[in-house]
């Protein structure tokens, strides 16, 4: 089987970098991957490698389509780390003192904290969303009228070690 191994950009002093990369692929953590670094707005990394499919005869490309779950909580709890450190947020506060409309259908003692670790019983959408991105209110409604879980599920929650009011 050829190889399709690390390509792209990864000036010296990203070396280390480079040498992460393409081990996940040595030790089959990975099968096909892109990673890419921005300082200030400048690409310094962008690296591309491996497979884009399980049998390992198209190479992972620029345009390879790949799923991405979960990215914005690490973001968004570093972000909220960093507000906190400013104190300009507290962890114990409660999510309506800033997004007033949150606390309707029984959600005005929810905290940030219960939110961030998934403790808050709010388990997505009430009704199907079938629209793009793009055509989302920016004041996302529905969601801040959407309320906690049944009581059936918080208990369950609480009895698995969560804390849900």
């Amino acid at each position: 089987m050829a190889e399709a191994g690390a390509r792209g950009l990864c000036p010296p002093r990203f070396a280390p970098v480079r040498q992460v990369f393409e081990a996940n692929f040595a030790e089959g953590l990975e099968i096909g991957a892109r990673f890419a670094v921005a300082i200030e707005g400048e690409v310094v990394v962008d690296l591309i490698g491996g497979w884009a499919d399980r049998d390992q005869h198209r190479p992972f490309e620029e345009d390879t389509l790949t799923p991405v779950f979960s990215t914005t909580k690490a973001v968004a709890s570093f972000m909220v780390a960093r507000c906190v450190d400013q104190g300009r947020l507290g962890y114990g506060q409660r999510v309506a003192e800033l997004w007033p409309e949150f606390a309707a259908a029984g959600k005005a003692a929810i905290t940030v904290e219960q939110v961030l670790s998934h403790q808050a019983g709010l388990c997505g959408f009430p009704d199907w969303v079938n629209r793009q991105p793009s055509d989302l209110d920016p004041d996302l409604p529905g969601i801040h009228m959407q309320g906690c879980c049944s009581d059936a599920t918080v208990r369950a929650a609480n009895a698995l070690g969560g804390v849900v009011p």
